[in-house]
């Protein structure tokens, strides 16, 4: 006959190994299935010349990334038709994580009303991960004798045409900045575009081209060399790495602003759990000390840590506003 403490000791046993079990077989519900990614190496496709500023972002985070994956991220640069190669190009590709768009966000928020592409880059591409912030910056060749933004718009005005501006291409931030600062302040220049900020600031510092709306991560190694005269920055705040070169805002046109950021794209479709994967390791490799100072050095931020979701939403606002701005201003494009 079983007593009451020998009742007693099996009920606990009993308890026990049913908390057990239920404590075992919690995390297998609990866990999402794990991904088997990468299997092979990911290219990240980038629109521009090698020395750019959106391949100098895109190559620190490859090699970042490629020591934490273990498998190789290659950088592969398709420059031509204002990025428009490199957009058509990822926006076909398979949507398995494989095949990555890295580019100025306003570069691809633009190329659909500018019809630079045939397709609709706010559905075509599912944002993943906006990388940096940074500013343009006003440049010159030093050869040219305006020493400030207001010198330049007197010049300018006295000297309709006399002055040529270079860009990355048509259409391209640099462009569309030069462009908005024409409009804004009534005078004229022409429009010389290149392929790539690379070429572009390589001819405005030999003194083919005189003038120049640059990235500041682009400009710094010429800057730094004096091979560029710097007369103001595109933000709505004097920059830290430059805290005595004025905005243009500041400098004679109130509510002037231009910014620049480089963001990671795939295709529409790509499963969310390898979005996720791609935002995670591109999130962590610009983290790294060695990164993050290397960009800010060269006047660039990382932008702080921004899931899928945010960056998608950010995206869908850029796209909107300069679809609207490109319709309520005087700026060209041919």
């Amino acid at each position: 006959m079983i007593s009451v403490i020998q009742l007693s000791q099996c009920q606990c046993l009993l308890l026990a190994l049913a908390s057990t079990l239920t404590f075992a077989q919690a995390p297998k519900t609990a866990m999402p299935a794990p991904i088997d990614f990468p299997i092979k190496p990911v290219r990240i496709l980038v629109g521009v010349p090698p020395g750019s500023g959106a391949d100098t972002v895109t190559r620190a985070v490859a090699a970042r990334v490629t020591e934490q994956w273990g498998r190789s991220v290659i950088v592969d640069n398709r420059p031509g038709a204002g990025g428009a190669i490199a957009m058509d190009t990822v926006a076909r590709a398979t949507a398995d994580g494989y095949t990555i768009l890295s580019a100025s966000v306003g570069l691809v928020a633009t190329a659909t009303p500018l019809r630079k592409v045939s397709f609709d880059t706010n559905a075509a591409f599912d944002p993943v991960l906006r990388m940096t912030s940074q500013p343009y910056v006003v440049v010159l060749n030093p050869a040219v004798t305006v020493n400030s933004l207001q010198e330049l718009i007197t010049y300018a005005k006295a000297n309709p045409g006399a002055l040529n501006y270079a860009s990355s291409g048509a259409g391209s931030a640099s462009h569309l900045g030069a462009e908005l600062f024409k409009a804004m302040a009534g005078v004229n220049m022409v429009h010389v575009p290149y392929r790539g900020l690379a070429q572009a600031i390589t001819e405005v510092a030999a003194g083919q081209v005189q003038v120049l709306f640059s990235t500041v991560v682009s400009a710094a190694a010429f800057l730094r060399l004096n091979r560029l005269k710097p007369i103001a920055v595109t933000t709505l705040r004097r920059l830290p790495a430059f805290p005595n070169l004025p905005t243009v805002a500041e400098s004679g046109l109130p509510g002037y602003e231009l910014n620049s950021s480089y963001g990671l794209y795939v295709p529409a479709g790509t499963p969310a759990a390898i979005v996720a994967a791609i935002n995670r390791e591109a999130g962590l490799a610009l983290r790294a000390p060695d990164v993050r100072a290397k960009l800010a050095a060269d006047g660039a931020e990382v932008a702080e840590g921004n899931t899928p979701a945010e960056f998608r939403k950010s995206f869908g606002a850029e796209f909107e506003r300069w679809g609207r701005l490109l319709k309520s201003t005087a700026i060209r494009i041919d």
